[in-house]
């Protein structure tokens, strides 16, 4: 098992996103209120993706993340618009 680690931020403001979710070579992970979070996972090539509430889906396909790997996934906010 080798230890990654990453941040969640906003795409336009680069302010972090807490309570996200993100999942990263079957684990489930949330952010912590700097965007911050951490996983134990074996060292492999993997997609992680992240969602949040009022955000589009993110995603990193292809990546391998081994010992001390720090991964950084902006979002989009989702904009919806009434009618």
């Amino acid at each position: 098992m080798v230890t990654v680690t990453g941040r969640v931020i906003n795409k336009f403001t680069g302010q972090p996103i807490p309570n996200a979710t993100v999942f990263i070579a079957g684990k489930v992970v949330n952010t912590d209120s700097n965007g911050k979070f951490i996983a134990q996972i074996e060292p492999m090539a993997t997609t992680v993706m992240a969602t949040a509430m009022g955000f589009i889906d993110a995603e990193i396909t292809g990546s391998f993340f081994s010992e001390g790997s720090n991964i950084n996934i902006t979002m989009q906010p989702q904009v919806n618009f009434l009618t």
